[in-house]
């Protein structure tokens, strides 16, 4: 499974009436329904599963699976 599918099914996770695919990776999450607090867990979820720390002020940016799993390419521990 890629980082991508990772990270979309802790999305449907979160908001299990949030349907994501590949054609929505790059979506913001809001409009795809979320609200604040979901991204919020949703970025959580992401920090324990790939074992990386999302700074404050960069949560705000990551707004789409793409520019989250761009973030934790960059920033995985090895």
């Amino acid at each position: 499974m890629s980082d991508h599918d990772t990270i979309a099914a802790i999305v449907s996770d979160v908001s299990p009436a949030i349907k994501i695919g590949p054609d929505d990776y790059d979506k913001p999450l809001f409009d795809l329904g979320l609200d604040s607090l979901d991204h919020a867990t949703i970025l959580l979820h992401v920090e324990e599963k790939f074992d990386v720390k999302i700074p404050d002020d960069r949560a705000d940016a990551m707004i789409s699976v793409l520019a989250i799993a761009d973030f934790v390419a960059k920033n995985r521990k090895a």
